[in-house]
C-alpha cells in the first residue's frame, strides 16, 4: 500500500507543479525551465580519509578554478563541478556510498553516513563556501563571468543490504525518516531516502546564500545500471527507482547526471530512465587497445551520449610510462575535435583527486608543459563563445 501511495504521489508531481502548487522552489530553480549551461564539468571526490588531500579548501579550489599561461594572462578554468565520493575508506570499516565500490568490504552507507557527506560539502572552509570564495575572488581580478559557476551534488545509492553482496544481512540499516525506519527491499523507502537526500541538500545550498555558484542538479553514482529488458543482475534494482527520481527533481527544477563506464548497463537508456545528461567514460586511458577510441567514437555518434575525459596521476613525470599516458589522453583530444564534441557538447573531467592541483604546482617542466597543454584545451572550447 504505501508503495502504491508513493506512485501515485510521484505520478501525480509534475501535474500539481504546472499548476502553480507543487513542492517549494528555492530563488534559483524559480523560473527555470532547462538544466544550467555549462562547458566544461570536472570531478572533485571529496570526503573520504583515503584521499591525498581530504579537504577541498578555497587554495585547493583555486587551481580548478582559474588559470594562468604561460604568459601570465588568467583565465577561468572549469565553470561546473560534480562534487561526489564513492565510500569512506582509511577507517576501521570503510562505508560504501556507491553500489559498485566493490573494493570495499565495510557496511553501506546509512542515514548518518549520508549527513556526514552532506556537513563535508557544506562545512565552513571547506567544499561549497570554499568554491564560493574562489570564484567571488577570481572574479575581482577577471570580472564576473558571464554566468554562476554550476556544482553538481551526487547522491549515495540506496543499497538494499547493509552489506552489499550479502542478502542475509540486513535491509532495514539505513535508519528512521519521520519516525518510520526505512526498509531498502521497499522501493518507497528507498525513494523517501532519495527525496530527503535532495531536499536536504537543496535546503543546506539555500542557507548558504551563496553569490557565484548555482545548484544545477544531482548526479547518481552507479555506473551501471542493469534493466531487466537486457541481460539481467540484480544490480541495486537502480532502473526502478531512477525514474520517479528524476520526475521529483523536474517538479523541483532540478536536473539528473550520469556517468557510466564504457558500455555500462543501461548507458543507452539514460533519457529513457530521465537523465538530462549522460556522458559515457571512454576507459582508453587505462586500458589502452582493449578501449579503442575508434570504438568509442562509434558509441558517440551512434547514441548521442557525451564524453568524459580521463586521467590521473600515471602522466606525472615521475611515472617511468608517463608519455604513454599522456598520448593516450591526447587521443582524447583529438577524438573530441575530430567527431564535433569538442565546441558542441558540454565535457566531463575525471582528473583523479588532486592532479590539477599538482600539476599546476609541479617543479617538473614537463609535468608543467603537460599542464598548460591540458589547460589551453580547456579554456579554448569553442562552446565558451555562447558564454
Amino acid at each position: 500500500m504505501r508503495r502504491l501511495l508513493l506512485t501515485l504521489f510521484l505520478s501525480f508531481i509534475p501535474f500539481v507543479f504546472a499548476h502553480g502548487s507543487g513542492p517549494r522552489l528555492y530563488k534559483w530553480e524559480r523560473g527555470r525551465c532547462r538544466a544550467p549551461g555549462f562547458t566544461d564539468m570536472v570531478l572533485c571526490y571529496g570526503g573520504s580519509h583515503h584521499r591525498k588531500a581530504y579537504e577541498w579548501d578555497k587554495e585547493r579550489f583555486d587551481a580548478y578554478v582559474t588559470y594562468t599561461d604561460t604568459s601570465g594572462k588568467e583565465h577561468w578554468l572549469f565553470d561546473a563541478f560534480l562534487c561526489l565520493e564513492f565510500a569512506d575508506l582509511d577507517r576501521e570499516s570503510g562505508v560504501k556510498y556507491a553500489l559498485m565500490a566493490d573494493q570495499v568490504d565495510g557496511p553501506s552507507g546509512g542515514n548518518r553516513n549520508w549527513r556526514n557527506m552532506i556537513d563535508y560539502w557544506f562545512s565552513d572552509g571547506n567544499g561549497l563556501k570554499a568554491l564560493d570564495k574562489s570564484v567571488g575572488e577570481a572574479a575581482e581580478r577577471l570580472g564576473k563571468p558571464g554566468r554562476k559557476r554550476q556544482v553538481v551534488m551526487f547522491i549515495p545509492d540506496p543499497i538494499p543490504y547493509l552489506y552489499a553482496k550479502d542478502s542475509g544481512s540486513s535491509h532495514v540499516y539505513w535508519g528512521e525518516l519521520d519516525g518510520h525506519q526505512l526498509d531498502f527491499l521497499d522501493d518507497a523507502d528507498r525513494l523517501a531516502a532519495y527525496r530527503w537526500y535532495v531536499d536536504t541538500v537543496r535546503e543546506r545550498f539555500s542557507k548558504g546564500r551563496f553569490k557565484n555558484i548555482e545548484l544545477a542538479g544531482f548526479y547518481v553514482m552507479s555506473e551501471c545500471i542493469t534493466i531487466p529488458s537486457e541481460p539481467w543482475t540484480d544490480h541495486g534494482k537502480l532502473h526502478d527507482l531512477i525514474p520517479p527520481l528524476s520526475r521529483y527533481l523536474h517538479s523541483v527544477n532540478e536536473y539528473l547526471y550520469w556517468i557510466p563506464f564504457s558500455q555500462g548497463a543501461g548507458w543507452r537508456r539514460g533519457r529513457e530512465l530521465g537523465f538530462d545528461y549522460v556522458w559515457m567514460q571512454p576507459n582508453h586511458f587505462w586500458r589502452g587497445d582493449d578501449c579503442p577510441m575508434d570504438t568509442f567514437a562509434g558509441y558517440l555518434r551512434d547514441e548521442g551520449v557525451g564524453m568524459e575525459f580521463e586521467f590521473d596521476m600515471k602522466v606525472y613525470e615521475s611515472n617511468p610510462k608517463h608519455e604513454m599516458y599522456r598520448e593516450r589522453f591526447r587521443e582524447y583530444m583529438r577524438c573530441a575535435v575530430r567527431e564535433g564534441i569538442y565546441g558542441t557538447q558540454p565535457i566531463t573531467y575525471y582528473v583523479d583527486s588532486n592532479c590539477v592541483y599538482d600539476l599546476s604546482r609541479s617543479e617538473s617542466s614537463s609535468d608543467k608543459a603537460f599542464y598548460h597543454e591540458f589547460c589551453s584545451f580547456v579554456i579554448n572550447n569553442p562552446l565558451r563563445r555562447s558564454e
